[in-house]
């Protein structure tokens, strides 16, 4: 069995955001934070890494397609966060995923559930 600081703390929960059923989850590992948003049933076909400098952010495509528009939410969900660096999972219903309101409270419940972690463990 791995030793207990190298199991990550896990939190995960479905939500309905305008009809669309949403996964939410968020990993804390001892060297990087796990951040996942799917809407295509738990399946994430994006990774991205996203990393805060002193003035500014570097988002870089991991595994998936290169997309620009997932690039800014990274930075968007970053800005957000206390830790400098994340991996962000994410897969969207092309059809309703990229709707601006509803991106905006995928942002907020990510960030609240990292928050809500980050003060339980804390």
């Amino acid at each position: 069995p791995l030793p207990p600081s190298s199991i990550p703390v896990t939190k995960s929960e479905r939500v309905k955001i305008d009809g669309v059923e949403t996964d939410f989850f968020v990993q804390f590992f001892d060297d990087r934070i796990f951040l996942g948003i799917s809407q295509i049933g738990g399946k994430l076909g994006n990774f991205l890494l996203a990393t805060r400098f002193e003035a500014d952010m570097d988002v870089q495509q991991l595994l998936g397609i290169h997309d620009v528009y997932l690039e800014i939410v990274a930075k968007q969900v970053l800005q957000q966060l206390k830790h400098d660096t994340i991996i962000l999972g994410i897969s969207l219903d092309r059809k309703r995923g990229t709707e601006r309101a509803m991106m905006k409270t995928m942002i907020d419940h990510v960030v609240s559930m990292y928050n809500q972690e980050m003060n339980s463990t804390s």
